[in-house]
C-alpha cells in the first residue's frame, strides 16, 4: 500500500494508474488528516487499500 502526504499525491496515484486498475474506485475520507483508496470488490466482497493518506497537514 502506497502512503501520500498530499491530496495532489492521490491525484497524480490515481491519474498514473500504476496498478492498471480499469474500473471505479472508492476514496474513503474519514478525517480531514486520513484519507484511503480502495481497489475494486475482490471474490470475498471485500476491498484492497490502494494508498493510505495520514498526515497532520494533508491538503
Amino acid at each position: 500500500m502506497e502512503t501520500i502526504s498530499k491530496y495532489k499525491g492521490l491525484v497524480d496515484y490515481i491519474k498514473s494508474n500504476i496498478d492498471k486498475i480499469d474500473t471505479k474506485l472508492l476514496i474513503h475520507v474519514s478525517s480531514p488528516s486520513t484519507v484511503k483508496l480502495y481497489g475494486p470488490l475482490n471474490a470475498d466482497r471485500e476491498r484492497q487499500a490502494k494508498v493510505n493518506g495520514k498526515k497532520d497537514y494533508l491538503n
